[in-house]
């Protein structure tokens, strides 16, 4: 719902001085110097009422002279000018459509438990009536949901995933800078073996682009998904790999992720890593807080490697927990069958190597900037309740004070 415009209170209006001949109040056959006299003074009568008014009045009249003005203003035009629009209802639609536009204002409920990761359960109407709702509320609304906020919906299962509403800085590092590892390591590849040189630059990174997958079960509403990273063949529409990172309450949905990439999209999605990291709030960590990181690898409709740990409870690498990607895994079948047999193995022996000591330097890079993250957001927080404080106990003499932008403008010039 977008900001409306303010509207002005109306300027005063000033008729046009009648012309002399025709002046009240003067009398009929008055000399020159008479008008003259008079038109002076009704100049200056209509100058005074034209400039600002020195205003002696109390505080507390100011303050009754705004309270009545905001009466004055319309309750809908408030609150579309701050942004606190009415809850909408109808269950999950309703928490759909207040959780898109608290999104879309900056404004997230504090209590919300997963901003990176929130489930929804609406049938296929229900989602047509949730794109229905943000149209009307506001086309540009409707665009922000459909272009910017990243979601995932299953019409099957009647799921709407919202995603990244608000990213942390531990989701965002670690995801980023392990795929600029995995791509930094297939761009070497022409190099390292020529052979392989024209597959490898076939390989582009779609960031989290849409990807449309099959599963639908009505015309107008098709299964879609925005993965956290991608790579995709040049010539195909969907990619052959995606990479998903997320906390551990969401495991369980990583898991399903995979399966729905594969399955929804006959295969053509044929690998899928996922990252399952332990992630614990400010307000409820502590010296025992869990570390622990994991992966998983999915080729085709296997699991080569199932919560494969890389970093223990304490955050220490575990040496087992190394991950290998092989150039095929970026590639769609359909290519590596037309290649001769010397540089399918080639593409095969490709390997790009993670240790879990790398995947670790990575994940406390993020916990770095996570932690500094949380800091300033408790700083901002412990500020504003000393601001409400301060507030609270100088109110009774600084309401005259604040600024409102529906009141009506003082002047106290002359």
């Amino acid at each position: 719902m977008g900001v409306s415009s303010r509207k002005d209170l109306p300027e005063p209006a000033f008729a046009p001085s009648p012309p002399l001949s025709a002046s009240p109040g003067t009398a009929v056959g008055s000399s020159d110097c008479e008008l003259d006299a008079h038109t002076n003074s009704r100049q200056a009568a209509a100058a005074l009422r034209r400039r600002p008014q020195r205003i002696n009045s109390s505080p507390s009249s100011l303050s009754t002279s705004r309270a009545a003005s905001r009466r004055r203003s319309s309750p809908a035009n408030y609150k579309q000018q701050s942004g606190q629009e009415e809850e909408v209802g109808d269950g999950d639609l309703g928490k759909a459509f207040n959780l898109i536009r608290a999104s879309w204002h900056g404004r997230l409920p504090a209590d919300l438990d997963s901003p990176e990761w929130h489930v929804l359960h609406l049938s296929p109407s229900q989602y047509l009536a949730l794109c229905a709702k943000l149209e009307d509320s506001n086309p540009a609304l409707r665009r922000y949901f459909d272009e910017t906020l990243r979601h995932d919906y299953n019409p099957a299962r009647g799921i709407l995933v919202l995603r990244l509403m608000a990213g942390t800085a531990l989701h965002e590092f670690l995801q980023e800078n392990t795929f600029q590892f995995i791509v930094t390591q297939i761009s070497q590849a022409p190099a390292r073996v020529p052979e392989l040189a024209d597959i490898a630059l076939c390989i582009k990174n779609l960031g989290h682009t849409k990807v449309i997958l099959d599963a639908n079960i009505e015309q107008t509403v098709w299964a879609y998904k925005c993965p956290d990273r991608q790579l995709r063949y040049i010539g195909t529409h969907l990619p052959q790999f995606a990479m998903e990172v997320g906390y551990s309450q969401k495991a369980e949905s990583l898991q399903q992720l995979a399966r729905e990439y594969y399955e929804d999209s006959d295969g053509e999605v044929k690998t899928v890593l996922t990252f399952n990291v332990a992630y614990t709030p400010p307000e409820k960590r502590g010296q025992a807080a869990d570390r622990t990181a994991s992966f998983s690898l999915y080729r085709g409709d296997e699991r080569i490697h199932k919560d494969k740990v890389f970093r223990d409870a304490q955050g220490k690498a575990v040496a087992s927990g190394s991950l290998q990607l092989h150039l095929t895994d970026f590639v769609p079948d359909t290519v590596l069958e037309q290649l001769d047999e010397q540089r399918r193995s080639q593409a095969q022996q490709y390997t790009i190597d993670m240790s879990s000591e790398l995947l670790n330097k990575i994940l406390e890079e993020a916990d770095k900037f996570q932690t500094l993250e949380d800091d300033r957001l408790r700083m901002v927080k412990e500020r504003r309740e000393q601001r409400r404080g301060r507030d609270r106990d100088a109110e009774p003499h600084r309401s005259h004070s604040r600024w409102d932008p529906n009141a009506v403008s003082i002047c106290l010039t002359f």
